[in-house]
């Protein structure tokens, strides 16, 4: 009955965030005791609607077996506490450790149930701050980092790969340095509520006692976890400047935001409010830390925090060179000019990311935590600066106006065999909506039905007329439905083949859908797409469609402040200025997303560059390189998705598959919600740290060896990796004005023999990435002449559309079946994500607001009819959309 009633009334999380971890307390009152297990189910339950992890601060019994097994049943990973202490009265550490080594041994402590541990937590502020030792008395903190080297011997001796730290306040690792090499991880606890502050200034107080952490925690190759923060909803006390429900959720909202882009692993303090305690202006305080209630009901205003869309880290560029900002622990905080893009291992990759927040146009700056701002000094003269942000500020806000030109930031290399085309006048058929009942390796009860056929691509001779992946052997062949080039690409090599068409075809109006013999099969269908096994190799080349080339327009930075309106960003002799807008090209930056710049990534000092292939990711050398294609060398790190992807399989990211000491890392389906795909780049160590379970270094042993994770060491040469930009990009023209007819025009859906003058010419090359050595003739697969079906299927009824009018200027040169661009709204805007436009909207003066689009034919420069609408907003018809 208790266990009933505790779900009944645990409530669901409103937050738009999965927390990193939440801080737990599992004590029945101040002096100890130990929650039911009915009471741990319930608390559980909440929490992981919140959470992915749980910190608990102490490994006593019966606690401890209780935890364990619900955290368990709920699949919550624990982060584990053993309570040690400088003062020996308080010392629980070697009770406590034996209780950890026999979990260990009975297999109830492993690797993929615990994420960490700690030795002690505040040990250090109690002997320390609070009993006034000398920081110069390193006896305490000797005692603490001898209990690390311990627990880390117990746990390397038995495989377990999580890391083992100290966890305290800012100031013990601030006055003890010697605290760094120590540890793991560099577990910090931070209270800004306490130093008298508002709780919108609490992120920003946080950034400041964490300046010097940073530099030294990134100096030592170590990760730092922000073991707790928060901010109570109620009482007071002289130190505290505020503690009600709204002050707790702006900080809630602050520091989300601010973890997310400063790449911070967190446990938030805390789970719940206490049950225990007096009602005194200072017990309210100790009481309501909680995100839940007392009755585990997630609290009002933590419900009501929304953190809103994930902003986008980018570069701001110009004529080559980049915006940045001067970080913490320089001579020149602040500073804001212009320089090349960071190169090599110089601990300054921070200072030119920016995050923009598309909403509220504003660039934040990842090295001071500051906006891109602009104010009138006392001269009257226009300055260009950083300051701390807040979107209500006019002075942060710029407007972005394109000017038609734009930068190739991705260019495809991927070349694909051409093949002819076969002349059709059967009108094309829509692909099955459900995977075969047979698995691939089963005989056909039925000639397989074909994917449907898109007669303005080029395909392989060898597929036929599918257009999916394709099962093959000297026999027979079956066509997959529904499978894309990723999921092909993970089967055998030896028996499969992409055959798909490109990304940019839209299927014509459904048809009947094909259906299949019944089938004695007893086999399921795959519900998840297929994964190789560590030990399958595969060939070096993209069997895929043709990568998509990534432009980004070029244009002008408005600054929308009441004292400065109407002014534009300007470089002068490398200074930064803000100027009445000229247009010319001083005026003029781009905005590229890191998600869109190729990078190749190599251990430093060498040239083993991480190659990616069909899953199987290894670092190579320069001499192999006519053995592989240049883009399977090529990457996109986005460090504020943490994700490292890979160009060319663009739906791959590098993947933790085996949580394990030395677990091997491969390419995976990009999944935003895998944390197994998570990493962050320390730029001065040149580590590549795993996120999820800390403490872990992406390396490799050698060249040609497939990539692992090991305990980071920034003694060893093989965890240290270089970013290089692949190319800074190239600025094209604007395209001159359309010359087309917008007067409506009959066109039907049956495909001509010849395309029409207005239709956009299709590619007339398909190419395959090369192979290391072509092959020869009399081993190359024997060419099969698949030809139209028979009279069996007869061609659709011919139907009329008119042809909607196009945007201008824009250049009809550029459209192509390959390519998904439209030129749209004010100044020939480029867009990767955008087809032909149905309605524009614009202001006189060039101020945009929506527009409405429609789905496009692919290469026929015709739009369909009864497709969904979307809407975007025209100023930043980029990437963004």
């Amino acid at each position: 009955m208790k266990v009933a009633l505790a779900l009944l009334v645990a409530s669901t999380a409103a937050l738009d965030r999965k927390l990193y971890g939440v801080d737990y307390d599992i004590r029945t009152s101040e002096w100890g005791g130990c929650k039911q297990e009915w009471e741990l189910r319930a608390d559980f339950q909440a929490m992981k609607t919140v959470a992915r992890n749980v910190r608990v601060y102490g490994t006593q019994e019966p606690c401890i077996s209780r935890v364990l097994k619900v955290a368990a049943e709920n699949n919550v990973r624990l982060w584990l506490g053993l309570w040690g202490n400088i003062y020996a009265n308080q010392d629980a550490f070697d009770s406590q450790l034996v209780t950890f080594k026999r979990l260990v041994a009975e297999g109830r402590i492993r690797n993929d149930n615990v994420v960490g541990m700690h030795v002690s937590s505040e040990a250090m502020f109690r002997y320390y701050i609070q009993d006034k030792h000398d920081w110069s008395d390193r006896e305490g903190t000797f005692k603490l980092t001898s209990y690390v080297a311990k627990v880390r011997t117990f746990l390397r001796q038995h495989g377990l790969n999580f890391p083992v730290s100290i966890a305290d306040v800012m100031d013990a690792y601030k006055y003890t340095p010697g605290l760094y090499p120590a540890v793991d991880v560099v577990a910090a606890n931070q209270f800004s509520q306490w130093e008298n502050v508002w709780a919108k200034d609490g992120v920003n107080t946080m950034f400041d006692r964490l300046k010097n952490i940073q530099a030294s925690s990134r100096a030592a190759g170590k990760q730092i976890l922000i073991a707790e923060t928060g901010w109570s909803s109620n009482g007071s006390f002289p130190s505290i400047k505020e503690a009600t429900p709204e002050s707790s959720g702006v900080y809630l909202k602050d520091f989300l935001l601010f973890a997310e882009q400063q790449n911070l692993n967190f446990y938030y303090f805390s789970s719940f409010n206490l049950k225990w305690g007096d009602d005194s202006a200072f017990g309210l305080i100790e009481k309501n830390w909680g995100l839940f209630d007392q009755n585990r009901n997630i609290l009002p205003h933590v419900r009501s925090v929304v953190v809103g869309k994930p902003q986008k880290a980018v570069r701001l560029w110009h004529n080559g060179l980049v915006i940045k900002v001067d970080g913490a622990n320089t001579r020149t905080e602040g500073r804001v000019y212009l320089d090349l893009p960071t190169t090599g291992l110089t601990d300054s990759l921070d200072r030119e990311v920016w995050f923009y927040d598309e909403d509220h146009k504003t660039f934040r700056s990842k090295s001071t935590n500051q906006c891109l701002d602009t104010f009138v000094d006392d001269a009257g003269v226009s300055q260009l600066h950083v300051y701390w942000c807040d979107v209500t500020n006019a002075n942060q806000h710029w407007d972005f106006h394109a000017d038609g030109s734009y930068e190739i930031v991705s260019v495809p290399q991927v070349e694909v065999a051409e093949v002819a085309t076969t002349t059709t006048t059967v009108a094309p058929t829509e692909a099955p909506t459900e995977a075969p009942t047979d698995p691939p390796t089963d005989p056909p009860t039925d000639p397989p039905t074909a994917a449907p056929v898109n007669p303005l691509a080029k395909y392989y001779a060898e597929c036929g007329d599918c257009r999916n992946c394709q099962f093959f052997t000297p026999y027979y062949s079956l066509c997959y439905a529904n499978w894309g080039p990723r999921d092909c690409g993970l089967m055998p090599k030896s028996t499969h083949r992409w055959c798909g068409s490109l990304p940019a075809f839209v299927p014509v109006p459904p048809k009947a859908a094909p259906t299949r013999r019944p089938t004695t099969s007893t086999r399921r269908p795959a519900t998840r797409p297929p994964q190789p096994t560590p030990s399958t190799a595969a060939p070096g080349v993209f069997l895929g469609p043709k990568a998509s080339e990534v432009r980004v327009p070029v244009g002008v930075f408005v600054s929308l402040s009441e004292t400065s309106p109407g002014k534009c960003i300007r470089s002068n002799d490398g200074l930064l200025q803000v100027v009445p807008c000229s247009f010319d090209d001083s005026t003029k930056f781009s905005i590229r997303p890191f998600e869109t710049e190729e990078v190749t990534i190599k251990i430093a000092g060498t040239d083993w560059k991480i190659t990616e292939s069909f899953g199987r990711v290894v670092a190579t050398t320069v001499s192999k390189v006519d053995s592989v294609h240049p883009d399977t060398q090529t990457w996109f790190y986005d460090p504020l998705a943490k994700t490292i992807r890979s160009k060319t399989n663009s739906q791959a990211c590098l993947t933790l598959v085996e949580d394990k000491i030395h677990g091997a890392v491969q390419g995976r389906l990009c999944d935003a919600d895998n944390e197994f795909q998570q990493w962050s780049y320390n730029d001065l160590t040149g580590q590549i740290y795993y996120m999820e379970k800390m403490g872990l270094c992406l390396a490799t042993d050698g060249p040609n060896q497939p990539l692992h994770v090991q305990f980071c060491d920034i003694t060893v040469q093989n965890q240290k990796w270089v970013f290089e930009l692949a190319h800074h990009g190239k600025k094209k023209q604007a395209p001159l004005p359309c010359e087309y007819n917008n007067q409506p025009a009959p066109a039907t859906l049956a495909p001509p023999v010849q395309a029409p003058a207005t239709a956009v010419a299709p590619t007339t090359t398909t190419t395959l990435a090369p192979t290391t050595t072509a092959a020869p003739a009399t081993t190359a697969a024997p060419t099969t002449t698949t030809t139209a079906a028979p009279a069996t299927t007869t061609a659709a009824p011919t139907k009329t559309r008119t042809r909607r009018p196009l945007p201008s200027p824009c250049d009809k040169n550029e459209m192509d079946a390959n390519t998904t661009h439209a030129c749209v709204g004010f100044g020939a805007t480029w867009c990767e994500a955008c087809e032909w436009t149905k309605e524009t909207v614009a202001d006189v003066g060039g101020k945009l607001t929506f527009l409405e689009l429609d789905t496009k034919v692919a290469g026929e420069g015709l739009l369909t009819e009864n497709h969904s609408i979307l809407y975007i907003r025209v100023e930043y018809c980029t990437y963004f959309t």
